[in-house]
């Protein structure tokens, strides 16, 4: 007969488990998970394993799936990669403290990037492109959403009894504009905190004439160079991002009239 206190015992490291606040370790018992959360930037773009280094992370990433597909009507509908595009697809399982934390779906140009591998996942993709191909990695655009566990969160993940994850859809592109690669990474609910820094933004008149006049103020020969304009499309761009294209079209019209007129 099992005395009283160690079916207590027994139960109450279940719900631990089950929680995802324990871990049972073959031949150790039960170890407690460590709960705080990590600061996850939100508004920067930063590798896991930037992250780790960052953090002192106990961390280590498993290769689940590395495949060459084309990118049919459906996918390209979620990527905006266009259809019939050569991509790579990468699965990645992020293992934090032992816990399975955080899976990484990405899809990367292989016009871009000819050649990948296992290995350069489990390492850092990011430090392979832009240390070995020389990629000059500039922007993205980021979707934060809370969505329902899926089938593959729930091998894939330490979810636990959690019923939905973190998700962060990203579409990443280079210096010069072209998109290189999506991603979605899923995230358990209590392990990242996601932060941010904000500051706030008075109203600026950005019609026809405040831009040709802001142009028209760095026409000098020292400054007149491709970096300037897009510096200033660039500063424009983040002030109306997501908004009405004609602000674009107008800057760039302004940008030919005032440089080479």
């Amino acid at each position: 007969m099992v005395a009283p206190s160690l079916r207590k015992f027994s139960t109450s490291t279940k719900r631990l488990r089950a929680r995802g606040w324990s871990k049972k370790c073959g031949g150790q018992g039960s170890k407690v998970v460590k709960q705080e959360q990590l600061d996850f930037p939100v508004s920067n773009l930063t590798s896991y394993q930037e992250l780790v280094a960052q953090h002192k992370l106990q961390s280590k990433t498993n290769v689940i799936s590395l495949d060459k597909i084309t990118v049919d009507k459906k996918l390209s509908k979620t990527t905006s990669f266009p259809e019939y595009r050569l991509v790579w697809r990468i699965v990645r399982q992020r293992v934090v403290d032992n816990i399975a934390s955080v899976l990484d779906i990405d899809y990367l140009d292989k016009s871009l990037v000819p050649d990948l591998t296992r290995e350069i996942g489990e390492h850092s993709i990011y430090a392979y492109l832009e240390e070995t191909l020389k990629l000059n990695i500039a922007y993205a655009r980021k979707e934060i959403t809370i969505d329902h566990v899926s089938d593959q969160d729930q091998i894939l993940l330490d979810i636990g009894r959690d019923q939905h994850v973190v998700s962060i859809k990203s579409q990443v592109y280079l210096a010069d504009g072209r998109q290189f690669q999506y991603t979605e990474s899923r995230h358990k609910l209590d392990k990242f905190r996601f932060v941010d820094f904000a500051t706030r933004q008075k109203e600026w008149n950005l019609d026809s004439a405040n831009i040709k006049n802001l142009l028209c103020q760095l026409k000098s020969s020292e400054q007149r160079s491709f970096p300037v304009l897009w510096f200033v499309f660039s500063f424009i761009r983040c002030l109306y991002l997501g908004d009405d294209m004609k602000i674009y079209e107008m800057l760039i019209r302004e940008s030919i009239s005032c440089f080479y007129c």
